[in-house]
């Protein structure tokens, strides 16, 4: 498994939080994506370092919609594994309480084949987990 974007900080907090439940996740990569738009990754060398890393599982962490989009162009270049992506909604923000935000959970729960929607500590947490859905998650998440 390799882990990819958010800030290295976080996912160093991560790596140890997870390496206690898990000695394995002590050897896995967890790799900080550079801030740019999404058109600007190296997206064949992102694949190739998933690769050469083994990975089965690719963990993706950007923030929605530009990790679905990321995921998009990214599975061209990959010849195995499957990616995670996980949008998690601040209560606090003021994205979560918009009528733009309403509209994305309500075009989520009418797709389940494509989106699982779960919460826990008041937040609201959007899953897509079918590389073959990522095409399709974004392209409903930018009709929302």
């Amino acid at each position: 498994m390799i882990f990819l974007g958010t800030k290295q900080n976080v996912l160093d907090a991560l790596q140890q939080n997870l390496a206690k439940e898990n000695p394995d996740v002590a050897g896995m990569t967890f790799k900080e994506l550079p801030f740019c738009a999404v058109e600007e990754f190296d997206y064949p060398g992102i694949a190739s370092m998933s690769q050469q890393d083994g990975a089965d599982i690719i963990w993706v962490a950007l923030g929605a919609p530009k990790q679905e989009i990321f995921m998009n162009r990214l599975k061209p270049h990959l010849k195995h594994g499957v990616m995670i992506a996980f949008f998690i909604s601040n209560p606090l923000s003021q994205y979560y309480r918009s009528d733009r935000f309403s509209k994305v959970l309500e075009g989520i729960t009418m797709n389940p084949n494509v989106f699982e929607l779960k919460q826990n500590d008041n937040r609201l947490r959007i899953v897509s987990r079918n590389v073959d859905g990522i095409a399709k998650a974004y392209s409903l998440l930018k009709k929302l």
